[in-house]
């Protein structure tokens, strides 16, 4: 079983929480299960690769990461796929200060470079990307979960993961 989580910057939180709550529980399982685990950066042709995706408000992450969630989205990717999307009224309900971060909204540099409008129009156009993405994502007959913080997510992620672990190791 080989294990990829995508992650933007609004979701790093929820990352560090899955990386080191939940996936050492479900290592542990599977290879009390007979299931090989394999590290992320390994390549192993028979490995069940299992891609988690993160979504929330911010659609900049690196490029590798972005092609496998679009990939998983249109059904090319091998394995399997499952998404969690952040729900956007836990968003709203923080404090203006703290929202930001949350956000997809012009960088400084684009500012500087672009000017305020011109950044705001760019940030849009991501922003338009990433509802584009999830509703690929939903139309794409992967399960898809919404979640509103860490605790949720790491909840939802430890279920699906321990009922695949008995899945494939009852196969």
């Amino acid at each position: 079983m080989r294990v990829i989580l995508s992650s933007t910057p609004d979701l790093q939180q929820e990352r560090s929480e899955l990386t080191k709550l939940v996936l050492p529980e479900v290592r542990q399982l599977a290879e009390k299960r007979g299931l090989a685990w394999i590290d992320d950066a390994a390549v192993d042709e028979g490995a069940q690769t299992v891609l988690l995706g993160l979504l929330g408000q911010r659609y900049g992450w690196a490029i590798g990461e972005r092609e496998l969630v679009h990939d998983a989205a249109l059904g090319q990717a091998d394995g399997r796929a499952y998404f969690y999307l952040r729900d956007m009224a836990w968003v709203d309900s923080l404090p203006l200060s703290q929202r930001i971060g949350y956000v997809e909204t012009p960088t400084p540099e684009e500012n500087a470079l672009l000017g305020q409008v011109a950044a705001g129009m760019v940030a849009a156009g991501r922003r338009g990307q990433l509802d584009e993405l999830k509703t690929r994502v939903r139309a794409s007959g992967h399960p898809v979960r919404d979640f509103t913080d860490a605790a949720s997510l790491t909840a939802l992620v430890r279920a699906d993961l321990l009922a695949l672990v008995e899945e494939l190791a009852d196969s």
